[in-house]
């Protein structure tokens, strides 16, 4: 949690410096009659809030150059976009609006401490000074209307498209013999990964190996301590062409997860063929229905049989996989951002 603490402290230190001298963490992106300021703070962020922003802008940007040789129809009203509300400054300009991935932190504040208290003293405040929010699920819009008082009606859905992670065969990371099913995601508590280390305890699945990308070496001490650190392989943070050879290999992606606001990993592995067993847990029942297998986050026995139910049955996994992708290749950032932009140009008329 200690990176997430630092990060908290460097959005607090952000607002010390006046709006004004701010407007270099703008980004312009001229689309018809609105002028999108995009901040541009979260697009550094190290975690999926940045991943997000980095392609949301790219494809903001391309919808602006294909405005280029369209006549104005009028001089183009700024509208504030943040795409992460932890880079918001304290005092929106207005009208703006705030994309919220989730807000788990208040879902689980035994969980985060510090950062559940953020939300609750600074962020709801800055939330609700918004004249639109956005959020990425229909759970994520349920816990954000409830959790910081917002109606409903102010908040609107618009899913996360999916980046094919391109695959290289010739590379440097050394897989494991045989089958192995593989996790992307840190270490991090609500991730929920005991419950597959405690899986691979069961006897059925002990030709099974896990694959670890990501920062998680954290998880080595419980590795060792269940004895299971022959089968558990810690590959770190790996470039994208490098994951996407893992996840291609792979009998399985594991997403334990007892909560997310959306959950990219398993629409990212879905395209490339390769199934997921997801925590029966939102949103994943959201997106995934009917094209994962799913298992109760706190019941190992459960996710032991799904595992084994891919390893055994080659014809259901690759059904499985094809109905996955299908369902992957719906989520794209270009309609993402077009919604986006709609949204955004629904607020150009509000006074500034």
């Amino acid at each position: 949690m200690g990176r997430l603490k630092r990060l908290i402290e460097t959005f607090r230190n952000n607002q010390t410096v006046p709006f004004n001298a701010k407007l270099r963490h703008y980004i312009d992106i001229p689309i018809d009659d609105v002028n999108i300021k995009f901040h541009k703070k979260a697009i550094e962020d190290p975690r999926g809030v940045g991943r997000v922003s980095r392609e949301l802008l790219k494809q903001l940007r391309l919808q602006s150059s294909g405005c280029g040789l369209k006549p104005k129809k009028s001089i183009s009203q700024n509208v504030f976009f943040y795409s992460a509300i932890q880079w918001c400054p304290e005092k929106l300009p207005h009208p703006s609006c705030i994309l919220i991935h989730d807000v788990i932190p208040l879902l689980f504040p035994d969980i985060f401490d510090e950062i559940a208290k953020d939300f609750q003293i600074r962020l709801k405040s800055i939330a609700r000074q918004a004249d639109k929010i956005l959020t990425i699920s229909h759970s994520s819009a349920q816990d954000i209307a409830r959790l910081l008082d917002i109606p409903i009606d102010a908040i609107s859905v618009i899913y996360n498209g999916v980046t094919t992670l391109p695959v290289v065969e010739k590379n440097s990371v050394t897989l494991p013999n045989g089958k192995f099913i593989v996790y992307l995601g840190s270490f991090d508590r609500h991730k929920n990964i005991e419950v597959v280390f405690k899986a691979m305890l069961d006897s059925s699945i002990n030709d099974i190996n896990l694959v670890m990308i990501g920062g998680n070496k954290r998880a080595r001490s419980l590795v060792t301590d269940m004895q299971i650190q022959e089968r558990v392989h810690f590959l770190g943070r790996l470039k994208d062409r490098e994951t996407g050879f893992v996840v291609s290999k792979a009998l399985a992606l594991v997403f334990p997860s007892i909560y997310e606001g959306f959950g990219l990993p398993p629409l990212e592995a879905a395209m490339l063929g390769t199934p997921s067993i997801c925590s029966s847990r939102p949103a994943m029942t959201e997106v995934m229905d009917g094209v994962a297998l799913f298992a109760s986050p706190d019941k190992p026995e459960e996710w032991a049989d799904r595992i084994k139910m891919l390893r055994d049955d080659a014809l259901f996994r690759n059904k499985l996989g094809l109905l996955a992708k299908e369902r992957a290749e719906t989520f794209s950032w270009k309609t993402s951002s077009e919604s986006l932009v709609a949204e955004l140009s629904l607020l150009r008329d509000c006074q500034q």
